[in-house]
This record gives C-alpha cells, structure tokens and sequence, in this order.
C-alpha cells in the first residue's frame, strides 16, 4: 500500500528537519552570499538585534508590540517556534502565511549552493528577511539564534543592538567561561550603532564595553535590575495609572526595562512612539510557552526553561505561589544541555519528576534522565513522549496538584499541541 502524499508544506517541513543533519555550521559565509544572490533583502529594512541567554524572545516581542501600537508596520523574527515553523515570522501581527512561506522558500533552494546547502536556521532566516522585505516593513525586530558573532542573523546593520542577560549555556559552541560567551553575544555590535545592554555581570560587562570600543559601537548606561511591579513610561515621568505586564514572573519586568530602553534610544533617532504606545504595548503583549497557565484547576503551566538561569526565574516564581500544594515536574530536555543544572534549581521545590522524551534527536531519554536524577539524589519515573504521557498524567492529577512542564521549548511545543493551543 502506498503512503500518502505529503502536501507542498508537510513536504517542506519534513525538508527542513532532514537539514538538521547539517548541525550548526557557525559562519557568515553561506548566508551572506546567498543574501547577496537574492538582492540581499536584509538591507532593504531597518531592524532592531536583540542578542542574550535568556529573555531575548520576551523582549523582542515588546519591542515588537510597542512600535505596533505606535503605529509601525513590524516584522518580528524569533526562535524556535512551539507549534509550526511559521511562528517563527510575524508581519503586522500575523504569522506568515504557508503559501508565501513555500514561494520563500524555493527561490532560495534554486539559488543556494549544491556543494555547500543552508543550516536549518540559515534558511529559516533568509525567508524572514526575503518576507520582510516583500511585505516592506518599517522595521524588523531580529532575535538571535544562537552567540552572535557568528549566527545567521548577523548580517543586518541595526538602529539598536541589544544585549539581555548573559550565563552559562550553548557552552560547547560558545565557550566555556561568562568572558567567551559575552565576547561572542557582542559580536553584534557594528560600528556606530548603539547598544542597550541588560543587567549583566561585571565580567560580561567589562567584554562588550572592550568590543565596542575595537569596532567604535557606543554601549549606553546598563539597564538596571528592577524590583518594582510595574514599568514606568520611558519619559521618566510617572503615568497616572501603573502599566501591568501579562507576562508573568518577576524577570519579565527586566525585559520590559531593557524593551523601554531600545524605545528610548529609537526617539532619540526620531521614531515617534508616544507614551500612549509604550503603555498599551507593554499591556498587550503575548509571548506563550513562559509561564504560561493553560489549565486552573489543577493548575498547570508550560516554560521553556532550559538553563539554571531561566529555571532559577521559574521557581522563584512558583514557589510563593504553591501554600503547600505539591508541585510535578514533567521534565524533558535535550541532551547537550546543562541537565544536572536545571534539575538541581527546580528540585527543591518539586514532589515529583516525570522524565519524558520530545521528539527530537538530540533529546535525553526518560531513561538517561532518572539515572541523572538518582545521581543527584533525586527521585524521578521514566515515562515516554510528551503527549502519552500527559494523557496519563493529568487524568491522576488532583485538583490542589500543580503541574508544570518545562526543559525545553520542544517539551513545550509539544504539550501546547496536546493541550490544543
């Protein structure tokens, strides 16, 4: 019997997945001449480049919101996606549609070298920009990939770079130490440009300010950590009423400051955004998979934590919040990452670990999880996919257990699907 066809989309994503073989082949090289082949689309919009460990993808999407409200025609591009590749490119608020994505997508495959094809992330990239600069955007808010020196999206010259936080992750790329990792996130400065940076540690500080100088970028005042529930307005001056953020956790109110920040520095070089913009922007913001409730009773909710820094955040955000109810963890990660770290954060606080596998290569199996956690003094059940294993899981689930999903976006992905979102 004959398989099914697959449709022109299907047949492209599972096209995109087979180029997850090519792994990262950090370098300018490729995507620059491919750029070039198409009429490099890149320069053909001004754009925002926001670079960091964690918190990048929250801020772009303020960023992106808050011109939006100012009026603005925004692309906004961003990684990894939850659901659909095609989360990954918004254009005036909406994803790109499939059928522009497939038209995107075969004008860079007839153009790409045979010898030497794109990364997965490379041609992602080079539809985002192909997409932008057909849909003539005002601008275009970028998030990197992976570093900065080297990724993909470092072949646009921004108004602004931004810096969000910097700590221990993608070490086997970037390098072992906050000092190698900081020099490749700075990588993104281009001469002249200014660059807001976030609330870094000193060593990382003291890299970007000696990498701006070599190339003449102009690093503004840190943004500083900030304890307060609300942001205030760019101007200094404080609203009459106080601007909630949706998203939830405490580390979100720092996106929103270094987000104002990049507003900041964008009026000074004549955008207009008024207040009104800023505030209704920070209001209406999604960003889905961090922190995200999607069941009350029992409470559940999904983040894509997947380094202690981001798992730090998740539970000093759950643990004020639990009196007394007990606290499950499905947990899955991919394997390169730094899994003794985020098991160790989440654990004081956590009654149960349930170890799943997403569907990804590069994932750790339950069964490698359990011996990690036995290893750490850790108690923990081998389960299977994301999606058997909630079928199992939230039909035991009592109404004062909470349940929270996490290791990875790909963990998360999946569990939005299962959930139906």
């Amino acid at each position: 019997m004959n398989p099914v066809p697959l449709d022109p989309y299907e047949s492209f994503t599972a096209h995109l997945a087979d180029r997850e073989y090519f792994g990262q082949k950090l370098g300018l090289e490729r995507i620059r001449e491919l750029l070039n082949r198409l009429g490099n689309p890149e320069r053909k919009f001004p754009s925002i480049h926001i670079a960091g460990t964690n918190g990048k993808g929250s801020t772009a999407a303020m960023i992106a919101q808050i011109l939006a409200e100012a009026g603005y025609k925004v692309g906004l591009y961003t990684s990894p996606h939850l659901v659909d590749f095609c989360e990954r490119i918004w254009v005036a608020g909406e994803v790109i549609p499939r059928p522009q994505t497939l038209h995107h997508a075969r004008i860079i495959c007839e153009v790409e070298s045979p010898s030497d094809p794109l990364t997965f992330f490379e041609l992602a990239t080079a539809i985002a920009f192909l997409h932008f600069a057909e849909e003539k955007v005002d601008i275009a808010v970028v998030e990197v990939g992976l570093g900065g020196r080297l990724d993909a999206t470092n072949v646009i010259t921004p108004l602004v770079s931004v810096v969000t936080t910097i700590g221990m992750d993608h070490r086997q790329y970037l390098g072992g130490t906050i000092e190698k990792i900081a020099f490749e996130k700075a990588g993104i400065i281009k001469p002249g440009v200014p660059v807001v940076v976030g609330n870094l540690p000193e060593e990382a500080i003291s890299v970007i300010h000696d990498v701006a100088k070599s190339v003449a970028g102009r690093v503004l005042p840190r943004v500083p950590p900030t304890g307060a529930h609300f942001i205030p307005p760019p101007s200094g001056a404080r609203p009459e009423s106080p601007v909630p953020l949706p998203l939830a956790g405490d580390h979100q109110l720092h996106n929103a400051a270094v987000a104002v920040a990049v507003i900041e520095e964008l009026r000074h070089q004549g955008w207009k955004i008024p207040e009104t913009a800023v505030r209704s922007g920070l209001a209406n913001v999604r960003w889905p998979g961090r922190l995200e409730t999607v069941h009350e009773n029992p409470w559940i909710l999904l983040d894509g934590a997947h380094n202690p820094q981001a798992m730090a955040a998740v539970r000093q955000f759950l643990e004020p919040r639990l009196n007394g109810r007990k606290l499950k963890v499905l947990f899955g990660a991919m394997a390169d990452k730094d899994l003794a770290g985020l098991l160790s954060e989440i654990a004081p606080i956590t009654d149960q670990f349930i170890f799943v596998a997403p569907n990804m290569k590069r994932a750790a199996t339950p069964e490698q999880l359990v011996l990690l956690a036995r290893s750490l003094g850790l108690k923990g059940t081998a389960a299977g996919g994301v999606a058997e294993t909630l079928d199992a899981v939230t039909t035991r689930l009592e109404l004062n257990d909470v349940l929270l999903v996490t290791g990875s976006l790909f963990v998360v992905g999946e569990a939005k699907q299962w959930f139906g979102s």
